[in-house]
């Protein structure tokens, strides 16, 4: 095996091929209708993409839109980036009488802005810039591929940090510091226009809705008006909260949770929230939702245990310790403390798969003969299923 194992892909040979095979992508309870399926391409905005999909169900039913309609991602991203670039540098200002080598200092200026986020930090953006229908903005070469902006943006906005903290050190006041911030504020938005282009201050949208009933448009609305006279009333973001799973004691079931200098939209009145709940709560209130027809904006940590061609979500994917004797005997609470486990990768939940009843099962053999055992019943757990990311 040693002498294998350095030319063939790593994935390949922890594999058990035996749990790829064990259940069958098969649902039986699924979101309606049907949709397309969306891409983030090379960015990770997955948390943006996994919340507009999520709206667009509830709109394509109240509305008769196409299965293609999606709202427009980049107009998020956008915000997004000059909202968390204005909340890097208060939080630099706030932070600076610690002096730069503080540990939060340090932490703040390794990555000043990125691509993820939190859904109450969506709630913010949305709330205060709306939405707009993806052909009004659609994704340009750096909303699909994000690294060369982020780029930019970080070397610029770490510049403005060293100023703001020479501008504490000099005596300066708040007011002081407001005023240097609008002026950063002005590259920021240069930067992020120059990469993704600038969303139109009003839409124009026409489309033919669905089942050949003709065509209907959408004239002269604000993104605020779009999302709060069409979005709002078929999803309304501010009205659903984050529920977490964290088996840490100190973080007690029903409490709830936040994690310091998160966020992304100054003032907002939308604080990253999570509210603590045994994972037995997280799975009722999903099977719960998609019974009621409405997807779930679902965060988990796929990335160690998810063969991606395949689809095939698993802790029993890969064998680690028959390969390489590496196994771990941490449980969720300390993978949490130590950082091997993060809030990563929203996507929608649209399905879940139920245990089948014992007549739906694998079929018995058909020989007679007393001295042939029967096929066992399929283990079906009830297992969630999601949508692979495109």
């Amino acid at each position: 095996m040693a002498s294998v194992v350095p030319h063939v892909p790593f994935g390949d040979v922890v594999t058990r091929t035996e749990t790829l095979g064990g259940e069958p992508h098969l649902f039986s309870r699924k979101v309606s209708p049907d949709v397309s399926v969306t891409s983030q391409h090379s960015t990770g905005r997955c948390w943006i993409f996994a919340a507009c999909n999520v709206a667009r169900f509830a709109m394509m039913k109240k509305f008769g839109l196409p299965k293609s309609f999606e709202l427009s991602q980049a107009h998020v991203f956008y915000w997004d980036k000059i909202e968390r670039a204005n909340w890097f540098l208060n939080c630099v200002w706030q932070e600076s009488p610690s002096g730069i080598d503080s540990r939060t200092m340090q932490h703040l200026v390794a990555k000043p802005t990125e691509d993820g986020g939190q859904w109450d930090m969506l709630v913010a953006v949305i709330e205060k810039h709306g939405l707009m229908p993806k052909p009004c903005f659609p994704d340009l070469v750096h909303g699909r591929a994000s690294g060369s902006m982020n780029g930019a943006l970080n070397l610029k906005l770490r510049e403005f940090a060293s100023r703001l903290v020479d501008l504490r050190g000099d005596g300066g006041d708040d007011a002081a510091a407001a005023s240097m911030i609008g002026g950063m504020m002005t590259a920021v938005h240069r930067v992020v226009a120059t990469a993704l282009g600038t969303p139109p201050a009003t839409i124009d949208y026409e489309y033919e809705a669905d089942g050949g009933k003709g065509l209907r448009a959408v004239r002269g609305a604000t993104p605020l008006a779009f999302y709060r006279d069409l979005v709002k009333p078929c999803f309304d973001f501010a009205a659903h909260v984050s529920v977490v799973h964290d088996p840490r004691a100190e973080h007690a079931p029903g409490s709830v949770m936040t994690v310091a200098l998160l966020g992304n939209v100054v003032g907002s009145a939308h604080a990253v929230r999570y509210v603590n709940a045994p994972i037995s709560t997280l799975k009722r209130l999903v099977v719960d939702s998609v019974a009621a027809n409405v997807p779930v904006w679902f965060g988990c940590d796929v990335g160690k245990s998810l063969h991606r061609d395949r689809g095939v979500l698993s802790l029993t994917t890969y064998d680690f310790a028959g390969v390489l004797g590496a196994s771990s005997c941490m449980d969720k609470a300390t993978r949490l403390r130590y950082g091997h486990s993060l809030m990563v990768r929203p996507r929608p939940a649209a399905g879940r798969r139920a245990p089948l009843p014992v007549a739906l099962r694998r079929p018995r053999h058909s020989c007679t003969k007393p001295d042939v055992p029967p096929c066992p019943a399929d283990p079906c757990h009830g297992l969630l299923r999601l949508p692979r990311a495109g």
